[in-house]
Order: C-alpha cells, then sequence, then structure tokens
C-alpha cells in the first residue's frame, strides 16, 4: 500500500507512483495563496481552497528571476530555460510511507541561487534517494530578487511591527508551517522536520534555525557551503534602514506609490532588479528587519542564541567564489575597510607583496573563509553546551578536462546520489562516495547522527578533540587546524 491520496488545509491531492512504484510523488502542491497584485511584497497569505481533487503531476512554474547568462552554472547545473510566474508557492513532496500512522523523518530542502535564482524543481533535487531510506522528502519555492527581498518605507507602514523585506524568508516559514501542519497525511512525522539547504539556501536554513518564528518546528539542520560563523563576507548582514538607504520604489521601479508598483509587469520588475543590482550587488541578501531577524545572525551564533538542535555543516574544498579577479587595490581596501587595526597582519598573511603568492592565496581564499566560518560556527554551539555539530568538507574534484575542482555546489550531485544527471564521466568513486554522502545524510535526519553500518566513523565536533569528515577520493576524518589567516580573521570576529 502506498499514500496516493492526500487530505491538506486547501483540499484533497492526487499523487503519482515514481518509477519506484513504492514512492509517490506530489508534484506542486500550493501552501499559500498566489503572492500577486495586492499580495505582491507581502508575508504569504493562506493557501486558497479549492473543489474536488488536484492532480499533483507537474512541478509549478519557478519563481521569477532573470534569464540565466550562458556559461559553467548554466551548463552545470541550471542547462533549461524554465517558465516562471508570481504564481510560485507551491512545493514537491516524495513519500514513502504505506499509511498516515507510519510516521516517518522529514526532509525540507531549500535551494540556492544568491537569493536572485533559485528553484524547487531542479533535476539535482530529486527525493527518490531519501524517499528509499524511509524518508518523506520536500522541496520547496519561495520568492527571490526583488519581488523577494524589497523592503522600503512605504512597505513598512502597511507590515505587521512596522517592518517590511525578506518576503523569501517569510516563504520558507510559512511552507515548514504548512508541512508540519500537513505532512502527516503524507506519512510524515510533525515532529521529527529536519530542513537543509546550499549555498543562498543554507544561509536561509542559519536563519530558520535562528529566528523565533520557527523555535520547535525543526529538529535538525544541514547547511552546505552558505552557513557559520560570518560565512561569505567581511562585515555583519545589514539593518533594514541601511539596505532601503541604497533603494527606493522610485530609484529603482519609476513610480511613487506601491499601488502603481503592483500594477507592474514582472518584465518591468526584472528591469528594476537589474538596476539595482549595478548599484548594490547584495541587494537581494536577508537582513536584519526587526522582526524574523532581530540582531545579527551572527551575534546570534556568538551568544548562542541559536536553535538547541543537531547540525551538520561544511563545504567544498575549493569554492572559488567571490574573490577571483579581485584587483590587489580593491582587496587591499576591502580588508583595510573590514579588519581595523588587524587588517596590516591579514594583509601581510596574504601575501600581498608578492603577486604570485598573492593570487595562489586569493585563489582558495573563500574555502578558506568558509572553513573557517564553520569551524567557528561549531565551537560555539559547542562552548554553549548545545546539542552535536557534525564538520564536513567535500572535496572530491569533479571529473572532466576542465579541472573545475571541488567548486562551489559540487556537491549537490552526491547530495541527492542523481550523478545520472550530470554531464560530467562521473566513475566508480564518484557513486560510492554519493552512495556515503547520501547515507550519512539520511541517518542524520533519522537519528540526528550520520553515523550508521559501513560507513566511517564521523565524530561530532568536539573542543579537546576538533574534526572533521573529508568527503573525498576517500572518506576519511581529519583534525581541524587554523591557518594563519584563519587565526586573525576568527580572533578579530570574535571580539
Amino acid at each position: 500500500m502506498t499514500i496516493k491520496k492526500a487530505m491538506t488545509e486547501g483540499g484533497v491531492v492526487c499523487g503519482v507512483e515514481s518509477l519506484d512504484q513504492r514512492i509517490i510523488t506530489y508534484k506542486g502542491i500550493p501552501y499559500a495563496a498566489p503572492p500577486v497584485g495586492e499580495n505582491r511584497w507581502k508575508r504569504p497569505q493562506p493557501v486558497q481552497k479549492w473543489e474536488g481533487e488536484k492532480l499533483c503531476d507537474n512541478y509549478s512554474k519557478i519563481p521569477v528571476q532573470p534569464k540565466r547568462k550562458d556559461g559553467f552554472w548554466k551548463r552545470e547545473f541550471y542547462p533549461l530555460d524554465l517558465e516562471y510566474s508570481e504564481d510560485c508557492l507551491y512545493l514537491n513532496i516524495w513519500t514513502p510511507a504505506e499509511s498516515t500512522e507510519d510516521k516517518l523523518p522529514v526532509f525540507v530542502w531549500i535551494y540556492g541561487g544568491g537569493f536572485e535564482y533559485g528553484y524547487s524543481n531542479s533535476m539535482y533535487i530529486d527525493g527518490h534517494s531519501f524517499a528509499k531510506q524511509g524518508i518523506v522528502f520536500v522541496s520547496v519555492n519561495y520568492r527571490v530578487g526583488l519581488l523577494g527581498f524589497f523592503t522600503d518605507p512605504l512597505l513598512d507602514e502597511e507590515n505587521e511591527g512596522g517592518n517590511s523585506g525578506n518576503w523569501g524568508i517569510w516563504d520558507q516559514i510559512a511552507a515548514i508551517k504548512w508541512v508540519r501542519r500537513n505532512i502527516g497525511a503524507f506519512g510524515g512525522d510533525p515532529d521529527k522536520i529536519t530542513v537543509g539547504g546550499q549555498s543562498a539556501g543554507a544561509t536561509s536554513v542559519q536563519i530558520l534555525t535562528t529566528t523565533e518564528w520557527t523555535k520547535g518546528d525543526i529538529t535538525g539542520a544541514i547547511m552546505q557551503s552558505g552557513g557559520g560563523f560570518y560565512s561569505f563576507f567581511d562585515f555583519p548582514y545589514r539593518a533594514k534602514k541601511d539596505m532601503q538607504a541604497s533603494a527606493s520604489l522610485k530609484e529603482i521601479l519609476g513610480v511613487a506609490t506601491l499601488a502603481e508598483a503592483r500594477k507592474l509587469s514582472v518584465e518591468e520588475i526584472l528591469e528594476g532588479q537589474r538596476r539595482l543590482l549595478e548599484k548594490d550587488v547584495l541587494a537581494y541578501f536577508p537582513i536584519v528587519d526587526g522582526t524574523i531577524l532581530k540582531e545579527d545572525i551572527n551575534v546570534a551564533v556568538k551568544e548562542g542564541r541559536v536553535h538547541n538542535i543537531p547540525y551538520i555543516i561544511g563545504n567544498t574544498s575549493e569554492e572559488q567564489m567571490f574573490h577571483i579577479g579581485t584587483p590587489k587595490e580593491k582587496f587591499i581596501e576591502n580588508v583595510r575597510n573590514n579588519f581595523g587595526e588587524d587588517a596590516d597582519a591579514y594583509l601581510k598573511a596574504c601575501f600581498v607583496d608578492d603577486d604570485e603568492a598573492y593570487r595562489e592565496v586569493l585563489f582558495g581564499l573563500m574555502s578558506e573563509n568558509l572553513q573557517q566560518s564553520v569551524y567557528d560556527y561549531a565551537k560555539f554551539r559547542n562552548q554553549h553546551g548545545g546539542k552535536d555539530v557534525f564538520v564536513y568538507e567535500f572535496s572530491r574534484r569533479l571529473p572532466g578536462e576542465d579541472n573545475v575542482g571541488a567548486i562551489h555546489s559540487a556537491d549537490y550531485f552526491y547530495t541527492f546520489q542523481c550523478l545520472q544527471h550530470s554531464r560530467r564521466d562521473m566513475r566508480g568513486v564518484d557513486f560510492e562516495l554519493a552512495r556515503a554522502i547520501n547515507t550519512f545524510w539520511g541517518n542524520f535526519i533519522k537519528t540526528a547522527n550520520p553515523n550508521g553500518e559501513g560507513l566511517p566513523c564521523w565524530p561530532a565536533y568536539a573542543q579537546g578533540s576538533p574534526v572533521y569528515m573529508d568527503l573525498g577520493d576517500y572518506i576519511h576524518k581529519r583534525w581541524i587546524r587554523y591557518n594563519e589567516r584563519q587565526r586573525i580573521r576568527s580572533a578579530f570576529f570574535q571580539k
């Protein structure tokens, strides 16, 4: 028996058998009302009820976002140009449950994309491998870009608490609340929900495990290349007032009122989004809005004000995202602006007086910073007596003559054990690694511990013997050691 029909708060939904007939998929279940018209730039509203049965056999349209330019990221991860729509607040479920009484653990996935791109119906976000392990898998769409993160004083006036912005995070919160209320109908346990994500999705997970709005809803978290203590940037999360100072309705969209702004087409919204990005590359990053986030998230980590749940957190060994191509003069300026009296020591450790050595440092700096931020996150959780944190680094270099290495997002293929969707010539070691990672994650979702039969032992972080798991050509644990740059950076941010 399988669950091919479920009663949700919106109405009855019907799923379809997957290739593995033990797993039923539901694609395109609405978890909130369409955020269109008067609902544009508002918190997600309750789902609109429907009559009869809704067949959920196709993904919804993706959130509004620019078309990706041809290049590595498009070829590797987003080869298809999919149709977008503001009506995008849908989720997808893979369930192996035979009965609503099964109460299987639940894994909710939040995609990345820099908060400007992304969608849940990527061919890499495939829940089958988790469902085969007895897990109910859920992938979620949320608003991105200008529609997902714009804030303005006029929007403040009409919102509860006088705060606006972070609409995409509100979507994620609404989705988790929906899962909590409805997942029992799909055989899932509403009291055993792990939330995971990669890149911006991992940053989202860190917000969701910090805000009071999801306290008690999440029992475990997995953050891949996006969570930590000062993870991506050498500055705090921006306050709402600082974000609003960089843009206004009139400047970005050419209108004076919200009524006018809500009548603009999505093409006009995307054009305004393009103009804003030219001015502010972090225009769509989540902010300290005073409601979801009441303080800089890094302060919350340092002071222990995050959810006391078990975590898996890590990064890839060759993230190579932001610093590559940064002119030396600009890099030095950024360091001096952010590191204060420690700037000279940090610049010396970066070998800025030796061009060849400096280029080598710059190439690995993103991974190095993320690695250190992960270590610090685990250390703070340990110091505050938190539940177990399991630290990893993904070091398997992707096969191919282009030699891209263990680049940002490379672990996507392995997390979901879907190497068959990759354009690369994967080898036996890749399939073994994918099986191990997917099983580690599955064990963690089920038991709050990634360890299990047939896998190398993965110890939790401990202050006296800090180790991480190297997920590479062979899987083994390694000691956590800071280099000089990491030591300076870590000490500076802990002041």
